[in-house]
């Protein structure tokens, strides 16, 4: 029989005074693995808040081991019985890993360096890991640090440990080492909660799914429901947004390789971690660049928002060699460097939708405040692309799928020549997945050419266009990038 460890019964969760979630029905069960599926990031952001013990619950019944729980008393054991572990690292970089696991469960003023190593070693031993803990926290890979923030959570005897969009993070062994840890853990008492996007790995490790849609909780399901088609329509129905349904424009698809114009070349491009890099794109085209391993995602990075050197090779933009500089310097030139989460880090929030596209075109145009033409011509595109409604809206007033919309209307608008896109499906919302593929084949349309760096293989399927593959800032080919995925299985 299942034993209640935290429940919450038609509750309302606010979050900076907002109401998010309604007529929520959350049910958490000792040493079971519950999966949230929400189909908006607001929704999200909300669930991770609200385990941090950072959200309000301003209506509904609240119980943890099966005693009533008052609102006032939430955060203090959030605090003390919950941890969230997200894609983000919580541990201390000043610390060591030693000190980062054992600091606050020894209770008491002092650190006791030799004794955290003697436990942690213990821990490692126990749970048949294999961990460098002389390594600097900075230096941890993504997997390490996961592991050593279950191991925190774990010494720190947390009862429920919620896991946030960690899927798309790691890969193969990593994933199966991980499973093995967290079931290991569960026999041992713990209790876990994943929040992630939909079709994500770790689903498939749960007992069951809860399903948020439009603000309050539908149902529980099997994790296998999931993998239905029918499933996914139902998670875009309701709020889709519409997307252009055109075909993107390619240029220079089935051209002869004579009349080949490439906007940007890389030939045989060695920094001090990349080592004879070698594309070249023409103008509208897409070209996907998969990063096997951080190193390289990093590297890559750096060279486009000019920290790293060319040591060797060559970088031409329309025939004439270039170097890359500041993302203001790039600009100039016409390459445009788009963050991940543009709706979140490319948008003033305090700003109108109107003021927020202006204030792009004006690094193109000078005066271009003092021209009402102009702000005549970007309503117009509000209205036919946004919609009218949004004009004269501040940003934070506006849903994030349509913020994301405007984020990249902002490069439509500016038309660089070169869009560089930083992992811009990461987020876990399908709303925002829909709109940034649909933005991307309108930029194409434009004749924007446009380069994704990403981390994760799977987001080589969501939209058309090259792949390259990176290892160890190396190109690599597909059979190469297959093999070195299915040794990490």
């Amino acid at each position: 029989m299942k034993e209640e460890l935290f429940a919450l019964e038609k509750g309302s969760v606010s979050c900076e005074n907002r109401p998010v979630l309604t007529e929520l029905n959350l049910h958490i069960y000792k040493q079971n693995i519950l999966g949230i599926l929400c189909d908006n990031i607001i929704e999200y952001e909300a669930f991770t808040a609200f385990f941090s013990g950072n959200c309000a619950v301003t209506s509904g019944q609240m119980r943890f081991l099966r005693k009533n729980l008052h609102p006032s008393k939430m955060k203090s054991l959030f605090l003390r019985s919950f941890c969230v572990i997200s894609n983000r690292i919580n541990l201390i970089t000043t610390l060591s890993i030693a000190e980062n696991i054992c600091i606050f469960f020894t209770r008491d003023n002092f650190l006791h360096t030799s004794r955290y190593t003697a436990i942690v070693r213990d821990l490692l031993d126990y749970f048949q890991l294999e961990l460098d803990i002389t390594k600097r926290v900075s230096a941890l890979t993504t997997y390490e640090w996961i592991v050593v923030e279950l191991l925190k959570a774990y010494a720190e005897n947390k009862k429920i440990i919620v896991l946030v969009n960690l899927s798309d993070s790691l890969l193969g062994l990593e994933l199966a080492n991980l499973r093995r840890l967290i079931h290991q853990m569960r026999r041992d008492g713990r209790t876990f909660v994943v929040l992630d996007f939909i079709g994500a790995a770790l689903f498939q490790w749960t007992d069951e799914v809860l399903v948020i849609k439009n603000g309050t909780s539908v149902a529980c399901f099997r994790p296998s429901l999931l993998e239905n088609p029918q499933f996914y329509n139902y998670m875009l129905s309701g709020n889709r947004e519409q997307t252009d349904s055109r075909k993107p424009l390619v240029y220079g698809e089935e051209s002869d390789p004579e009349d080949y114009d490439p906007l940007i070349i890389f030939r045989k491009v060695s920094t001090a971690t990349l080592h004879g890099l070698s594309f070249s794109l023409e103008r509208g085209e897409l070209l996907k660049i998969i990063c096997l391993d951080s190193r390289s995602f990093d590297s890559l990075k750096r060279l486009i928002l000019g920290r790293a050197s060319v040591l060797s090779g060559e970088i031409l933009l329309n025939h004439e060699p270039v170097r890359f500089r500041s993302p203001e310097q790039n600009l100039k030139k016409g390459i445009h460097w788009c963050p991940e989460s543009p709706y979140k880090n490319m948008l003033f929030s305090n700003m109108t939708v109107r003021d927020n596209l202006m204030l792009e075109l004006s690094h193109k145009s000078r005066n271009i405040w003092l021209k009402p033409g102009v702000s005549y011509s970007v309503d117009q595109f509000i209205a036919e692309h946004i919609g009218p409604e949004y004009a004269n809206k501040k940003i934070y007033l506006v849903p994030p799928s349509i913020r994301q919309k405007i984020a990249y209307s902002k490069l439509y608008l500016y038309a660089p020549k070169l869009v560089v896109c930083e992992r811009p499906f990461s987020e876990v919302d399908l709303h925002l997945r829909e709109a940034t593929i649909g933005m991307l084949s309108r930029l194409q349309t434009r004749g924007i050419s446009i380069i994704l760096l990403t981390i994760t293989p799977s987001d080589q399927n969501l939209i058309d266009g090259d792949t390259l593959y990176l290892k160890n800032g190396q190109m690599v080919s597909e059979e190469d990038m297959y093999q070195y995925l299915y040794r990490r299985l």
